[in-house]
């Protein structure tokens, strides 16, 4: 239902085609590693779609970033085994800081928690 709802749109296609083939993966071979590397892609763009109230506060928002900021680190070593999602983690971390740099503390929670996720679908697939 998630994954039908977010490829009406496809917002961001080669995220979609990541997300298909790590389903895929899980329900032929029964990996649990890709299904929930899938789960964690989907809910980045789940945030970045259908965006809850995070909130406007600066203080969330600074959190949130400095967590994505670390992981991100954390997952600079497997960018050359998955550069398509590194590339979009690196890209929603420095939208999200953009954002926040410029006073939009709800743009920069939105895009730091998917960064974030996106991030945590690197590390699951490890």
């Amino acid at each position: 239902m998630r994954y039908l709802a977010l490829k009406e749109d496809m917002i961001y296609e080669d995220l979609m085609r990541e997300a298909e083939i790590f389903i895929d993966i899980a329900c032929e071979k029964g990996d649990k590693k890709a299904g929930r590397s899938a789960d964690s892609i989907l809910q980045a763009l789940e945030n970045i779609k259908f965006p809850e109230s995070f909130g406007k506060d600066r203080v969330v928002a600074s959190k949130r970033l400095r967590r994505a900021s670390l992981l991100l680190n954390e997952t600079t070593k497997y960018s050359r085994k998955y550069p398509q999602i590194y590339a979009y983690q690196l890209l929603f971390y420095q939208v999200a800081r953009e954002n926040y740099r410029v006073g939009d503390y709800e743009y920069a929670l939105k895009y730091s928690i998917a960064s974030y996720n996106l991030g945590r679908a690197i590390l699951e697939l490890r």
